[in-house]
Protein backbone atom coordinates (compact mmCIF):
# COMPACT_ATOMS: atom_id res chain seq x y z
CA UNK A 1 0.00 0.00 0.00
CA UNK A 2 0.73 3.62 -0.53
CA UNK A 3 1.99 5.88 2.75
CA UNK A 4 0.56 9.13 3.58
CA UNK A 5 3.43 11.08 1.42
CA UNK A 6 2.75 8.56 -1.70
CA UNK A 7 -0.88 9.24 -1.66
CA UNK A 8 -0.34 12.91 -1.36
CA UNK A 9 2.14 12.58 -4.45
CA UNK A 10 -0.11 10.55 -6.44
CA UNK A 11 -3.07 12.51 -6.05
CA UNK A 12 -0.98 15.63 -7.13
CA UNK A 13 -0.26 13.82 -10.21
CA UNK A 14 -3.81 13.08 -10.84
CA UNK A 15 -4.66 16.61 -10.53
CA UNK A 16 -2.05 17.77 -12.34
CA UNK A 17 -3.13 15.50 -15.30
CA UNK A 18 -6.57 17.22 -14.94
CA UNK A 19 -5.97 20.54 -15.04
CA UNK A 20 -3.61 20.15 -18.34
CA UNK A 21 -6.48 17.68 -19.65
CA UNK A 22 -8.96 20.75 -18.71
CA UNK A 23 -6.88 23.35 -20.41
CA UNK A 24 -6.76 21.25 -23.94
CA UNK A 25 -10.54 20.65 -23.45
CA UNK A 26 -11.15 24.55 -23.17
CA UNK A 27 -8.82 25.42 -26.05
CA UNK A 28 -10.46 22.66 -28.05
CA UNK A 29 -13.89 24.39 -27.36
CA UNK A 30 -12.35 27.75 -28.23
CA UNK A 31 -11.18 26.61 -31.67
CA UNK A 32 -14.13 24.71 -32.42
CA UNK A 33 -16.65 27.89 -31.84
CA UNK A 34 -13.98 29.88 -33.44
CA UNK A 35 -14.19 27.75 -36.59
CA UNK A 36 -17.71 27.44 -36.59
CA UNK A 37 -18.18 30.93 -36.39
CA UNK A 38 -16.38 31.39 -39.38
CA UNK A 39 -17.24 28.34 -41.56
CA UNK A 40 -20.76 29.12 -41.42
CA UNK A 41 -22.88 27.04 -43.60
CA UNK A 42 -19.22 25.56 -45.06
CA UNK A 43 -19.18 23.06 -42.44
CA UNK A 44 -16.29 22.39 -40.06
CA UNK A 45 -12.68 22.14 -41.22
CA UNK A 46 -11.63 19.09 -39.52
CA UNK A 47 -7.53 18.89 -40.86
CA UNK A 48 -6.97 22.81 -39.72
CA UNK A 49 -8.40 22.15 -35.92
CA UNK A 50 -6.41 19.26 -35.41
CA UNK A 51 -3.30 20.67 -36.90
CA UNK A 52 -4.37 23.60 -33.91
CA UNK A 53 -4.80 21.07 -31.40
CA UNK A 54 -1.50 19.81 -32.54
CA UNK A 55 0.36 23.08 -32.29
CA UNK A 56 -1.17 23.27 -28.67
CA UNK A 57 -0.02 19.96 -27.53
CA UNK A 58 3.67 20.33 -28.73
CA UNK A 59 3.35 24.23 -27.08
CA UNK A 60 2.35 22.51 -23.80
CA UNK A 61 4.59 19.53 -24.10
CA UNK A 62 1.53 17.45 -23.61
CA UNK A 63 2.90 13.94 -22.50
CA UNK A 64 0.45 11.48 -20.70
CA UNK A 65 1.96 8.79 -18.44
CA UNK A 66 0.55 6.41 -16.25
CA UNK A 67 0.26 8.12 -12.45
CA UNK A 68 1.80 5.19 -10.84
CA UNK A 69 4.20 3.96 -13.37
CA UNK A 70 5.54 7.28 -14.73
CA UNK A 71 5.75 5.34 -18.03
CA UNK A 72 3.82 6.88 -21.58
CA UNK A 73 0.83 6.09 -22.72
Amino acid sequence: MFTDKEMKAVCLDQLKLVQKENDRLQHLTTVLIDHIWKSGKRGIPLKEIDRQMELFDKKQDHVYRDVLSGEKL
